[in-house]
């Protein structure tokens, strides 16, 4: 079963328990954006109806999807910055009254020369990340986590990487390669090669897939599945206007 995520404009608050919703790895998610408004996720939908939106035949095209909140990951970007004073307080109530099963790393200003594979100070360090993965944990939250020696073309980069994360492997929904990479432009080969890299080796060693957030247009919802491998188990994208990315699903 792939998973789908597509961002709504909610003020609505899951009502689906925390507790039966633990492997991120194992069930479908429903991303969530939270901040001043708090944005909730709409809930995941079968994949035969993301495939119908796509133009693409499957044997289930035709059955009503059905949501189950019991099988619903949901996930939060942005997520908490750790050395915030009340982080803790924070990362409490969004798993115990928001729901949230995994969050992304903090959300972070980017700089001028920002780019998809080159995102400079948009995204933490892995010394940050891991206080976030470590405070997440204490709720019974996983973290989607940024590490670009994960992908390195170096392999004692990687292993340095893996050897750093290992102890909390089990706290680490995904790895994150970035965020809306554009299929026509100069950087999709590069998503396609790091992304390769991560399953070759860092998920064959951690048992954790990467992710990358899709542009929401059909073009590069179909150039996703089509062009980087095994993507349809963890897809996602977030459409701010119109339906919101309902008729995507």
């Amino acid at each position: 079963m792939a998973r789908v995520g597509s961002t709504l404009g909610s003020a609505a608050t899951p009502a689906w328990s925390h507790e039966n919703m633990r492997s991120a790895r194992d069930r479908r998610i429903a991303t969530t954006e939270v901040g001043p408004p708090l944005r909730l996720a709409i809930p995941v939908l079968a994949v035969a109806a993301l495939f119908q939106g796509l133009g693409v035949q499957t044997a289930d095209a035709a059955v009503e999807p059905v949501f189950d909140p019991a099988a619903t990951e949901a996930w939060a970007w942005c997520g908490v910055h750790p050395d915030d004073p009340v982080a803790l307080t924070s990362v409490t109530s969004m798993a115990t009254v928001g729901g949230i099963d995994a969050t992304f790393g903090p959300c972070i200003a980017e700089g001028p020369d920002y780019t998809p594979e080159d995102p400079g100070q948009r995204y933490a360090s892995p010394a940050t990340y891991m206080k976030l993965v470590r405070l997440n944990a204490q709720v019974g939250m996983e973290t989607v986590v940024y590490d670009a020696r994960v992908w390195s073309t170096d392999p004692a980069k990687r292993d340095a990487a893996l050897a750093f994360w290992a102890p909390e492997f089990h706290n680490i929904a995904a790895w994150d390669l970035g965020d809306e990479f554009d299929p026509n432009g100069e950087e999709w080969p590069t998503l396609i090669e790091r992304w390769g890299i991560v399953l070759d080796d860092a998920t064959v060693r951690s048992g954790i897939r990467p992710f990358t957030n899709t542009l929401p247009f059909e073009n590069a919802l179909n150039r996703q599945l089509s062009d980087v491998r095994d993507s349809s188990q963890l897809l996602s994208f977030a459409y701010y206007i119109g339906d919101k990315g309902v008729a995507d699903i």
